[in-house]
């Protein structure tokens, strides 16, 4: 059906733009905040930002305060109802995908590290404590969780699910696969076994005479058409008593391909001139750079350590986005965002449009 036109002489407004129009400016619109806006014009400017077939907008950076950036803008915005709950007590924290999970205070009880949609049907996490580790099972909506309780615990640091199968990394950069099955009882999602698709090399820290050390940070990312691990070493420094560890702001970036057929990892120099990454403990996702203007081959990567919120202290006043070149091997921040430098559970959130 043709849109409507207005009559002659009748006096024009925003909302008579051409659906097609509209979907050309939307294109020029990477950042989800601008979207919003767009949508809130007008009506007809609404269904076109639901009608249309746009790419994803760029992600959204949530602080547990109810505090939002929409990249790639550095002014924050504030959502009080998404205030997280206090850390002494539940904390509910926004899940990447749409929605929210909730974990208990991370110093007392296991944490849950990872969750992931895998499908309609299927929800995959992974809760940890110190060094062990476990995966857990269910479907949207259940009660509850399936969990092999006789496994042998690992220190599980990242799953990913690519190509229908579910990967689990850990610290040793292990790959291994879950397999999953259904519980013959209930029909509940269960993991049947885990297996070692990829044998990695142990790491070790080394001290150094300056009182300097190393400590390294695995990810696993899922790509168009491959698997990713992303090794994240973090440059660090003892205290004047040797106890405590600050980070002393230096990262450096290793990727790898996980090679299934010869079951190695493969070390790669470049993500590519289309590909971007945006890396986080909690959410990690690869996209295409030219869909956002974006330069590709580069690393957005958070000072979000969690997971060693016992052992590391930050050595600067703030902590914020940084952007890793692969070309180049230089770090920037080119995105004026900052938060009070403490170990908070910030995270990448992906909008459903």
């Amino acid at each position: 059906m043709a849109e409507a036109t207005p009559s002659a002489g009748q006096p024009l407004s925003w909302s008579d733009i051409p659906r097609d129009l509209a979907g050309l400016v939307l294109q020029l619109l990477p950042a989800y905040a601008d979207r919003v806006r767009f949508a809130t014009v007008c009506p007809q400017w609404r269904a076109a930002a639901r009608q249309l077939a746009l790419p994803p907008p760029l992600p959204l950076l949530a602080l547990p305060d109810g505090t939002f950036y929409s990249l790639p803008y550095g002014k924050p915005f504030r959502f009080p109802v998404a205030k997280y709950a206090d850390y002494e007590d539940d904390t509910r924290l926004p899940f990447p995908y749409n929605t929210w999970m909730h974990i208990k205070d991370q110093e007392e009880t296991p944490t849950l590290n990872k969750l992931i949609l895998c499908s309609p049907n299927l929800v995959a996490a992974f809760i940890g404590s110190g060094r062990t580790s476990q995966i857990l099972m269910c479907q949207p909506g259940a009660s509850s969780w399936s969990v092999r309780a006789y496994d042998e615990c690992k220190k599980f640091e990242d799953m990913a699910f690519y190509q229908g199968k579910l990967y689990a990394l850990d610290f040793d950069e292990n790959l291994l696969i879950v397999n999953i099955s259904q519980d013959p009882s209930t029909g509940d999602p269960q993991v049947s076994r885990t297996g070692q698709v990829i044998k990695g090399d142990p790491w070790y820290s080394v001290f150094y005479p300056d009182k300097t050390t190393e400590e390294m940070k695995v990810y696993l990312v899922e790509t168009r058409d491959t698997l990713l691990m992303v090794r994240r070493k973090v440059w660090c420094k003892l205290d004047a008593d040797g106890t405590l560890v600050a980070l002393a702001g230096q990262n450096e970036f290793e990727v790898f391909e996980a090679d299934l057929e010869h079951s190695r990892w493969v070390n790669v120099t470049t993500l590519g001139d289309d590909q971007v990454i945006f890396l986080g403990r909690w959410c990690s996702r690869a996209v295409s750079a030219s869909q956002f203007g974006m330069s590709g081959d580069q690393i957005f990567f958070l000072d979000d350590v969690m997971e060693n919120a016992l052992e590391y202290l930050f050595d600067g006043e703030n902590t914020s986005v940084g952007v890793y070149d692969m070309r180049t091997g230089e770090i920037s921040s080119p995105l004026p965002m900052v938060w009070m430098h403490e170990m908070i559970p910030v995270t990448w959130l992906f909008p459903w449009d």
